[in-house]
């Protein structure tokens, strides 16, 4: 993970709450990987954000997920339990299809370098 954190790398993107993703539809979201389910936290009815009061991925990304294979995992305290947008959209976590994959935000970006000027 040090590798990552060098690069920029914080986390989860839903779990640092510090941007929202807004689609043309109006639903509002802390993570855009969850944009198929009816699981955004906000709605952007006529400029104003109006909470969705039902279940919705806030539930998702303030809890700490955890597996019965966390407890053997070397890097379980980075990932805190994996991504729970995936768990939730591709059934499971991907550490559990493949225990060897860091599990790190797919929605992170880093710049890689080209070799093409700028």
């Amino acid at each position: 993970m040090a590798r990552y954190a060098a690069d920029g790398y914080r986390g989860c993107i839903g779990r640092m709450l510090d941007r929202i993703s807004i689609f043309p539809d109006g639903r509002a979201y802390v993570c855009s990987f969850l944009f198929d389910t009816d699981l955004h936290f906000a709605n952007m009815v006529d400029g104003q954000v109006v909470l969705n009061k039902g279940t919705n991925e806030f539930d998702l990304f303030t809890r700490v997920l955890r597996t019965a294979s966390c407890g053997s995992c070397r890097v379980g305290s980075a990932c805190m339990g994996g991504c729970p947008a995936e768990e939730l959209v591709m059934g499971q976590a991907s550490c559990a299809v493949e225990p060897d994959i860091v599990p790190v935000c797919r929605l992170w970006k880093a710049d890689i370098p080209t070799g093409l000027p700028t």
